[in-house]
């Protein structure tokens, strides 16, 4: 597996940003963190960082494999959190068309006048999970609630978001099913597409 390596958070003095990397690449690859002092808690296994690359071990906590790590800021936010296990993220839209019906019309069908693209509509699955067996994920659901009692839009870093072209997330629900097991909680979010657009009203 290589060597792991741990850092002790707690022990800096300032805001830094901090870039992993081994010879082998076996372990780590391009893992890259931005963290500042006092934000370890073991309560919470969301990490206070921008996660990209592989696996490693982050503030004593083992993070599985991912390919498309998920990682959210909230508007003001310097910092990035990552999801410490990768979601699924799905995504879907429309098109929003404006149909017009031609009385006696000797063709079938209505004529389409005009349409345009409606939002993205984003689902987001995941698990929270305590690393001690009898212990629920509290710190993790109110990291969760956290993000849903944003007023504004959230902006986020993941593979498949982005290639769509999003960069922002309004959330419009959240779901924590019953979840076997007394330190895991599934979750769902569904959120839409937002942009940083201001629009300007002229009286």
């Amino acid at each position: 597996m290589g060597n792991k390596i741990k850092f002790d958070f707690n022990k800096l003095t300032s805001d830094v940003g901090v870039t992993l990397r081994t010879g082998a690449r076996k372990m780590l690859d391009g893992y890259t963190i931005q963290a500042a002092k006092g934000l370890a808690d073991t309560s919470n296994s969301f990490l206070p960082g921008k996660l990209s690359g592989t696996a490693g071990n982050y503030l004593g906590r083992e993070l599985v494999h991912s390919q498309m790590p998920m990682n959210v800021r909230k508007t003001g936010d310097t910092l990035w959190t990552a999801f410490p296990l990768e979601p699924l993220v799905s995504v879907s839209s429309r098109n929003v068309i404006v149909r017009r019906n031609v009385a006696k019309a000797k063709e079938h069908g209505t004529i389409k006048e005009r349409w345009s693209q409606d939002d993205f509509e984003v689902t987001i699955q995941g698990i929270l999970t305590h690393t001690e067996d009898n212990v629920y994920p509290s710190g993790d659901i109110e990291m969760i609630l956290s993000l849903f009692r944003e007023t504004k839009a959230i902006e986020v870093d993941q593979a498949m978001l982005l290639s769509f072209g999003i960069k922002f997330l309004a959330i419009q629900s959240i779901n924590s099913p019953h979840t076997k097991g007394i330190n895991n909680q599934q979750f769902e979010i569904r959120a839409y597409s937002d942009t940083q657009e201001e629009l300007l009203i002229n009286s």
